[in-house]
């Protein structure tokens, strides 16, 4: 069997040299498939496992962490089109919180995603300053959220239904006072680590959909904010005169209104002071969001307790998976004390006893297992 540095072609032209164990590939090395794409990093067992950078003959490149050949953890990609993805994988999948996605265009994506589509809490940032920044789902806005314009054309905040407005919501002109809003993630936030990225053809799916559909929905924001200054009596070159009659204790109203699948069936003009039905909308938000709020901090890797967790698993599958398998009895004597307590070494690469495992090696102790099972 091979053992140590060495190479080896196949019949199918894939060839790898690197470091082997047991007549497997074990170790660092580099992977060449005959269509020109690359691998150049861990291996476990014959597989692409721990850290390493795959480059396709695309020129499409992923850094990042891997598992059982499939992206796992965290990683950075960058597409053959230009388009940069950082985030965290699940099963080859993007999948966490984080995650950051820049189009070549200039757009750039902060937030989270779910089955390689932004779904969650997120910051979308066109290339023209309008950001929206809320809920989404299956790449699309889907819940609460904000869309301000960078042209001085306010604020809309509402509820939005597959990409579409729907529900009540408010227009604020630039500078008139807004409610509090819970803002999901900043898009100068830091993403700490390199991350991994889904295709580009997933992450903007739900983009590329809307942007086939007859009106696009940046033409429809373009035609409704057209409309919304020409209600509130300003445009572009009237900004000036707009903060002006704010100095004069005439401010620009707030239009408060209701959508359904993205077309307005009322509006109503409100003062500066928020309606009462507003204000209850706001109530019911403010309530959801407390009530959505639980124990507990999600873990990823990087994550200062992420070897604790690992380590903490697989000592519960190992006891579980060990005591299981005995009958079941009554509690005796023997089962108590420190006889019943068992030491097993967990060692990264693994033993007879133990798999291999992405924590540091650590000892893992059963205190009684037949007494708690």
């Amino acid at each position: 069997l091979a053992e140590g540095f060495g190479d080896c072609v196949w019949p199918d032209g894939c060839k790898y040299e690197g470091e082997w164990r047991c007549g497997t590939r074990h170790g660092t090395g580099k992977l060449v498939w005959p269509s020109g794409s690359t691998y150049e990093g861990e291996f476990s067992n014959g597989y692409i496992h721990g850290s390493g950078t795959f480059t396709r003959s695309d020129r499409l490149t992923y850094t990042g962490r891997w598992r059982l050949n499939l992206k796992h953890g965290l990683g950075h990609q960058r597409y053959p089109n230009g388009d940069v993805f950082d985030g965290s994988w699940i099963r080859g999948t993007p999948e966490g919180p984080a995650g950051k996605y820049r189009w070549r265009n200039g757009n750039v994506y902060v937030g989270d995603m779910r089955g390689g589509k932004m779904s969650g809490k997120g910051t979308l940032t066109w290339v023209n300053g309008d950001t929206y920044e809320g809920s989404w789902m299956n790449g699309l806005m889907h819940g609460f959220g904000v869309y301000t314009w960078a042209d001085g054309g306010g604020s809309y905040v509402g509820t939005w239904t597959k990409g579409l407005k729907d529900g009540k919501g408010a227009l604020y002109p630039r500078g008139s006072r807004q409610p509090y809003v819970y803002a999901p993630r900043k898009q100068n936030q830091a993403v700490s680590h390199i991350q991994q990225h889904a295709t580009s053809k997933q992450v903007a799916e739900g983009i590329i959909k809307s942007r086939t559909s007859n009106v696009s929905l940046e033409r429809r924001w373009s035609l409704e904010v057209s409309i919304e200054k020409l209600l509130l009596g300003y445009d572009r070159s009237s900004n000036a005169s707009l903060l002006d009659g704010e100095d004069q204790g005439n401010p620009a109203p707030i239009l408060e209104r209701e959508y359904m699948q993205g077309v307005l069936i009322s509006e109503m003009v409100l003062s500066s002071s928020f309606s009462p039905s507003y204000k209850k909308a706001m109530r019911r938000q403010t309530k959801s969001m407390l009530e959505a709020k639980r124990p507990g901090e999600q873990i990823i890797k990087g994550h200062r307790s992420y070897d604790l967790m690992l380590s903490l698993q697989l000592g519960i599958r190992y006891t579980v998976g060990r005591i299981t398998p005995i009958q079941r009895r009554e509690v005796r004597i023997s089962d108590f004390g420190p006889r019943a307590c068992f030491w097993m070494s967990f060692p990264k690469d693994g033993s007879q006893m133990t798999p291999p495992h992405q924590s540091e090696d650590f000892k893992w102790k059963d205190y009684c297992p037949l007494v708690f099972r």
